[in-house]
């Protein structure tokens, strides 16, 4: 069983570092494509799809950079959106403004820039990820020392068939 409780905290503790680090990176990206180059581009599809109770938003469109020509699907740095707005904003055959990279133009968005203050974010990722392991080592110690949670409850000894 603390093999078991071991393993759960580890991955959950993984989970949590995971997620906070695409987030992070996503929100480092954003920052950083508000200085990206621009270009002019056209919506190919734009429609809410739904799944199972759930809906995103799905929006393609095409660029050129170079004489090269692109698709594109992130509408912003962070990605997938439930906005049905958007779906209403960028039409089918709009013209759009598509924010690509100059190093790697086909990594785009329509929405360059974060609205999260992104220096701040691994901060608090990292004092979620500090407080989740320091609970679960704090569990862990009160529970592995065989104290009983209740100091006036002693455990019983176990007993065999001979015992009853």
């Amino acid at each position: 069983m603390k093999t078991f409780d071991t393993l759960r905290k580890v991955i959950l503790s993984g989970l949590v570092v995971y997620i906070s680090t695409g987030l992070w990176l996503s929100c480092r990206n954003g920052h950083r494509s508000a200085d990206w180059s621009t270009t002019v581009g056209q919506i190919t599809e734009s429609r809410l799809v739904s799944e199972v109770d759930l809906y995103r938003v799905e929006i393609r469109y095409t660029y050129e950079v170079a004489g090269k020509s692109y698709m594109g699907e992130r509408v912003s740095s962070l990605g997938v959106f439930v906005d049905p707005g958007l779906v209403e904003k960028y039409p089918k055959g709009k013209t759009v403004t598509v924010t690509y990279n100059p190093s790697d133009p086909s990594k785009a968005v329509l929405e360059p820039g974060t609205k999260v203050n992104w220096p701040k974010f691994p901060l608090f990722a990292l004092l979620v990820t500090v407080l989740m392991v320091l609970a679960a080592y704090q569990k862990k110690n009160s529970t592995s020392q065989g104290a009983s949670p209740n100091p006036s409850v002693q455990p019983s000894p176990l007993r065999g068939p001979a015992d009853l």
